[in-house]
């Protein structure tokens, strides 16, 4: 998670994160720092994760893609 939020906060590189690779608390972390920082750049995967949180990163501009790591 600390690379997480420092890849969000101090580099303008692009940042791809597999939601449901995090816990629920990291999950809910991860949606305060995009709203937070930016989101531009910055992708999401998941495969069964906390449906509320995924919605909110979707509806925040967010780009999905398929899931990557099985």
């Amino acid at each position: 998670m600390e690379l997480i939020r420092e890849q969000l906060m101090y580099k303008s590189n692009t940042l791809h994160v597999c939601v449901s690779k995090l816990t629920r608390q990291e999950q809910y972390d991860f949606l305060r720092l995009v709203m937070a920082t930016r989101k531009e750049g910055v992708t999401f995967c998941y495969d069964n994760s906390n449906q509320y949180v995924t919605c909110l990163l979707e509806k925040i501009g967010l780009e999905r893609t398929k899931d990557q790591h099985p």
